[in-house]
């Protein structure tokens, strides 16, 4: 369509708008054109037909959700995009919560779980009829029954991520190791004498072997050994790390113990690192800070959507919440690739740094469409351009992830489905703001198919795929772990002392 038929429409439409006559409250609501709508209403000249008319009660527009007008799919795309991140937040915490799963498998099997190591030491070692092998075998006992359990958590992740659905395993194992770690780091709450000193060294001495058996039969089940052989690797790191650690204390201890002099209350600890330092939990609150942050956003949109025609005063004051959710939606979807990618304590200063601007502008953002004027037709554009700002935010820490971070903080990280979902929402934001396509067929789009519900379609669809993402760079998280400084340590002073 040329420039000059385009032109002709704007002033054929602005005269109809001027020429209008002044607004009466029918006395029974229907669905009007453009001539019948309230100045209020009409935020695109290019929508003709589908105004709700006369919907001034709560009833009345509670009963319009289930009407043919120009709201019907706004309201409807964002409320169905809540509802499904409802859904995907008892998804996320039923069955990518370890802790919870935890919970039920320790109730299940009773005092024999694999997290009651504390149980079996305190059992066996105050016990006057057991010997040292007695004790040993205590760490042995349920080996069968350890891989079995952990079977579980593997079943409830098959509808997972193809390349990740192991990923729950990892934080059975680390636990199980992490917690047999801290259960030994404190000697002084089995050793009451020389012969509990011989038995406790007796037992724990076995413990690196055991952990190392348990790991080797957890993931025998693991389907894509490859993806996961570094996880693999740093949890035999540990092991033999609490092993010499283990070796080290005890042959510090044996030439004193005899020693009338000694009192076993000032006995060293075994780990110079606190244990739960080895291994970094990785958290799920920034998924859970997206996927809150999307219902807010889909939630106040769909409302305002929805309760907009009732009057002036709720237009007004709806349609502000509407633009504040989006900055919120933005802050949320940006928190998952900053937090995880800059996880290891030495990337903390650029999290904070990067986390702080992207919610400084968003608040900002939030501020502004909070100010009446804003809401106004012709700051549409305006509205637009910060949307599109607030969300190109995130290519600054997405490059640094990218192409300055060291391999050893992150291995790889996934560019495309973010740069795909931001894709989604500035073309999105593009197209309401350039009124397309119904500037160039005025009243056909009227129902189905004008810009802000394309944009609507397209910020839930850019949603889901940043949660897609989110899950993404969050097993990877899982997968490669952050360096710690006392196993590098380590590592370095055995290829030393290999080399000489």
């Amino acid at each position: 369509m040329g420039s000059g038929v385009i032109s002709t429409t704007k002033e054929l439409i602005q005269e109809r708008l001027t020429n209008r006559k002044p607004y009466k409250a029918p006395p029974k609501p229907f669905i009007g054109n453009l001539d019948q709508a309230p100045p209020y209403m009409v935020d695109n000249e290019y929508i003709w037909r589908g105004y709700r008319v006369g919907f001034n009660s709560k009833t009345k527009i509670l009963r319009s959700l289930f009407m043919v007008h120009n709201e019907s799919i706004n309201v409807w795309s964002h409320l169905i995009g809540a509802i499904c991140f409802v859904v995907l937040i008892a998804y996320t915490f039923t069955y990518m919560a370890p802790p919870a799963l935890d919970a039920n498998m320790h109730a299940a099997e009773g005092p024999r779980s694999i997290f009651n190591i504390q149980g079996w030491f305190s059992d066996g070692l105050l016990a006057r009829d057991r010997d040292s092998a007695a004790l040993g075998s205590l760490l042995s006992v349920d080996k069968p029954n350890i891989k079995d359990a952990l079977q579980n958590p593997i079943s409830d992740h098959q509808s997972q991520l193809a390349n990740h659905n192991d990923a729950s395993l990892f934080e059975k194992v680390e636990l199980y190791v992490q917690h047999a770690a801290s259960v030994i780091s404190d000697p002084q709450l089995y050793i009451k004498c020389v012969d509990s000193f011989k038995k406790f060294k007796d037992v724990v001495k076995e413990l690196p072997s055991h952990l190392e058996e348990e790991i080797k039969g957890a993931y025998a089940s693991v389907h894509d050994i490859a993806l996961h052989e570094h996880k693999m690797e740093y949890l035999k790191r540990v092991v033999k790390y609490l092993g010499h650690s283990v070796d080290t204390w005890a042959d510090e201890l044996k030439h004193i113990t005899d020693s009338p002099g000694f009192d076993f209350l000032e006995m060293k600890p075994i780990f110079k690192e606190p244990p739960e330092n080895l291994i970094h939990y990785v958290t799920r609150f920034p998924l859970f800070v997206h996927m809150v942050c999307a219902i807010i956003c889909l939630g106040s949109s769909s409302f305002y959507h929805l309760f907009k025609d009732h009057s002036e005063m709720y237009h007004k004051t709806l349609v502000r919440m509407d633009y504040a959710g989006i900055s919120i939606m933005i802050a949320g979807s940006n928190t998952p690739p900053i937090y995880y990618s800059f996880f290891c304590q030495e990337m903390h200063d650029w999290r904070s740094i990067y986390l702080g601007l992207e919610y400084f502008f968003c608040a900002t953002a939030f501020v502004i469409f909070l100010v009446p004027r804003f809401d106004q037709p012709r700051y549409r554009a305006l509205r637009g351009i910060v949307f599109v700002i607030c969300g190109l935010l995130s290519a600054i820490p997405i490059f640094h992830i990218k192409f300055l971070t060291d391999e050893k903080y992150l291995k790889d990280f996934m560019t495309f489905p973010w740069a795909f979902g931001g894709a989604l929402y500035i073309f999105g934001a593009t197209l309401y703001m350039l009124k397309v396509p119904e500037r160039f067929l005025p009243g056909f789009f009227d129902i189905c198919g004008h810009s802000h519900q394309f944009f609507h379609l397209l910020i839930v669809t850019a949603a889901l795929v940043h949660y897609r993402a989110s899950v993404m760079v969050f097993h990877d998280r899982q997968l490669y772990t952050c360096p710690v400084k006392v196993l590098d340590e380590f590592d370095a002073s055995n290829s030393l002392l290999q080399g000489q």
